[in-house]
């Protein structure tokens, strides 16, 4: 198709082929949203692990052998959004340029609950999420004025 020699031959969209050392700034512009996007699709195995434990709880020992344990657990409420995040996160850092990340995240409940719940952590990393938000926001403002 014409879109996809367009995509192809101007826009170097590819497995790959967005990798080239005159595109480095644009994976350090992306960088943080995808490492707190990694750090988030990690922690989804402990909200599972969580999920699992509340429905052995609820449904009690007896029945829990006759429950399907897949169906509770890709019927939680996390695992849509996490390949929803994941399935983002391969194509843009993979086949697309890496810098539309920051823009297609936006409808990803994941992303935002984990950066939500890393600014609540004390820990140094939070303080470092909210600091470079903080800046962020501000850098962004001024020179978008």
């Amino acid at each position: 198709s014409v879109y996809g020699y367009v995509q192809a031959k101007h826009w170097g969209v590819g497995f790959l082929s967005y990798w080239k050392l005159s595109n480095a700034p644009r994976f350090l512009l992306a960088a943080p949203a995808v490492a707190c996007a990694w750090d988030g699709l990690r922690r989804v195995p402990e909200l599972l692990q969580e999920a699992l434990e509340d429905a052995r709880r609820i449904v009690g020992p007896k029945e829990w052998r006759t429950r399907n344990v897949v169906w509770t657990v890709c019927t939680h409420w996390a695992v849509p959004y996490a390949v929803q995040l994941g399935v983002m996160l391969l194509i843009c850092v993979f086949f697309a340029n890496v810098e539309i990340f920051t823009r297609i995240i936006l409808p990803c409940p994941l992303f935002f609950w984990h950066l939500a719940a890393l600014i609540d952590d004390d820990s140094a990393l939070g303080k470092g999420v909210l600091f470079i938000h903080c800046v962020f926001f501000f850098v962004g403002t001024i020179l978008f004025v």
